[in-house]
């Protein structure tokens, strides 16, 4: 099953899984899970992804009004920002954990909503 993707706002389109949303005010849902927790898979020797499955994946410009989680260990990254390889690493103004900004200098760099942290409204038409 591919990605769900389009324009908020606008029409959704389908796109394939290697899609991103590169342009601000873009976005695609990820039907596969992603980020941790990490699960052992015993047919490849790999650690796989086992964390949500249909995250809302924005452009980092996106994320507007977020900051950074409140534990450092949250914030955990390399050279060039935070990585998110130990899940959800921004909060909303309220303090609720709702998203994971991957923003590396070695990852694709994107913002991923938690579907249980987000609710889908339409915007204030008075503002």
């Amino acid at each position: 099953m591919a990605p769900a993707a389009g324009r908020a706002g606008g029409r959704a389109r389908a796109h394939r899984r290697t899609d991103r949303p590169d342009a601000p005010g873009t976005f695609a849902v990820d039907p596969e899970s992603s980020g941790p927790p990490y699960a052992w898979d015993e047919a490849s020797g790999l650690l796989l992804e086992s964390g949500p499955r249909r995250t809302v994946v924005l452009n980092p410009a996106d994320g507007a009004g977020l900051r950074e989680h409140p534990d450092p260990a949250m914030r955990r990254g390399h050279c060039c920002g935070m990585d998110g390889e130990w899940g959800p690493n921004l909060v909303c103004a309220c303090g609720a954990v709702v998203a994971t900004l991957h923003s590396d200098c070695y990852q694709v760099q994107e913002l991923r909503l938690r579907p249980a942290g987000v609710e889908r409204g339409d915007p204030d038409p008075a503002g």
